[in-house]
């Protein structure tokens, strides 16, 4: 069990992700448990625009001595600042931490926010000790252990019952979780910060006993997976679908995917395994843009795996990117041609963003991008849906009609509900692709074409 602590602390969760429909961000789940684990106690409180009061009289009622925030390349770090005065002039001795993803990029600006006392560079799944003894030196706890340890089981998580959301499910709901098992991917894209994050992996033995204890406990049945590129490591994919099923258990599931790592043989194995929706990425088509941002495949990869995927009873979320240095107006109506084809389930979107310490914002500083020297700059510059003006054959503002004409791709006339997703009937047709992308044979159904 953990160690006692050295000093009565309360840590608060403060969950700045309000107008998510989930009940609370991932990270939440794993630092809850880890406090839980080390008797530390901890709180959660969803924030939403308006509720300053309440944040106060809640800091106030539960005896709160620190305040952790997660904190992304995104809208979140506009509100970091705000509500950290806000916090720190009703109660000056609160601490406020931060951690996340974007100390990657940023680091050196939240260190310097006035608001902020400790950027956390600990990671209570990857590097264990490391945070726990961050934890030591600020006084959370005794001293370091004494022999090493992994992360807990999230059976000792008091709070599980508030990461249990509502799932459609044919004509009901069932009990879902967003969970993740891996971090970190093996591609080296030139826009993504994955490949240098740190990497960590639960076991296969770990996972499913965590997820027996989420089905009989919570009756959960339905898992998405927020790992960076779960099937990756098939063999580890094969090992948790065979536990799952030794253990028996009602489990459908959610991935996310690149395209090297989807064949029919990984298909099989994992819609045979309770696989019932699938997002994967798809950034250019065009070789120059392939290789401008360093993916590790072809064109041809691309539309032969898209098509093996379309045969198999998955909803497919389609994820594209534009706004690279360079694009022309026909080859984004060459994707777009292709997604249309393609027809979605839902179509994802974002415009290319040159994060620090990447090969894009290296590219970037060079072609005269000067980028935000405050938190709120780069949440402002960071958000998925705001063009980068990094290509300046394009304007913004039909760059942002682009962006809704391929929200609109999604058709999510397939979407069914987990556990009675939709087969489509495979049927053979030359497709002829526009500007100069050459033929390749589609095998997936028309809209219309359902076998119920």
């Amino acid at each position: 069990m953990g160690l006692k602590n050295k000093v009565k602390n309360t840590v608060l969760l403060l969950d700045l992700y309000g107008g998510r429909s989930r009940p609370f961000i991932l990270p939440f789940l794993y630092l809850s448990t880890f406090f839980n684990y080390w008797e530390i106690n901890c709180t959660i409180f969803r924030w939403h625009e308006g509720e300053d009061g309440l944040l106060l009289d809640f800091i106030n009622d539960e005896h709160i001595t620190h305040v952790f925030i997660n904190v992304i390349m995104g809208s979140v770090l506009a509100l970091v600042e705000p509500l950290g005065k806000l916090i720190k002039t009703a109660y000056p001795n609160i601490e406020i931490w931060v951690g996340g993803t974007a100390v990657l990029y940023i680091g050196e600006l939240l260190s310097a926010s006035p608001y902020i006392d400790h950027v956390s560079i600990g990671n209570p799944r990857a590097n264990f000790s490391a945070f726990v003894n961050e934890l030591a030196t600020k006084g959370f706890v005794f001293s370091e252990p004494k022999h090493p340890l992994s992360y807990p089981p999230l059976a000792v998580n008091r709070h599980l019952d508030v990461f249990v959301h509502k799932h459609a499910a044919g004509s009901g709901t069932i009990e879902a979780i967003n969970i993740a098992s891996s971090s970190g991917c093996h591609h080296r894209c030139s826009f993504c910060y994955l490949a240098r994050a740190t990497r960590w992996c639960q076991s296969p033995k770990e996972l499913v006993a965590d997820m027996t204890m989420l089905q009989e406990k919570h009756n959960v049945c339905y898992f998405e997976f927020s790992d960076d590129n779960f099937p990756s490591d098939f063999d580890r994919v094969k090992e948790i679908i065979r536990r799952v099923k030794d253990a028996k258990l009602d489990f459908s599931f959610f991935c996310l995917a690149s395209i090297d790592v989807l064949s029919r043989g990984t298909l099989d194995t994992m819609v045979a395994g309770g696989l019932k929706k699938l997002f994967i990425g798809v950034d250019a088509l065009q070789s120059d843009r392939i290789k401008q941002l360093n993916k590790n495949y072809g064109p041809d990869s691309v539309y032969q795996v898209i098509d093996i995927v379309r045969q198999y009873p998955i909803d497919l979320t389609l994820a594209v990117v534009l706004g690279s240095y360079g694009e022309t107006r026909d080859q984004i109506q060459a994707l777009y041609d292709w997604v249309n084809l393609i027809k979605p389930e839902i179509c994802s979107f974002a415009f290319l963003t040159p994060y620090p310490h990447t090969n894009i914002y290296k590219q970037s500083i060079r072609r005269g991008f000067v980028p935000p020297n405050t938190l709120a700059g780069w949440a402002e510059i960071s958000k998925f849906g705001n063009p980068k003006l990094l290509n300046p054959l394009i304007d913004v503002n039909e760059y942002l009609e682009w962006k809704q004409r391929f929200l609109d791709l999604g058709t999510r006339e397939f979407r069914s509900g987990i556990g009675d997703s939709i087969r489509r009937v495979p049927k053979q047709k030359v497709i002829e692709l526009p500007i100069g992308i050459g033929r390749y044979t589609n095998t997936y159904a028309d809209p219309y074409q359902l076998k119920r």
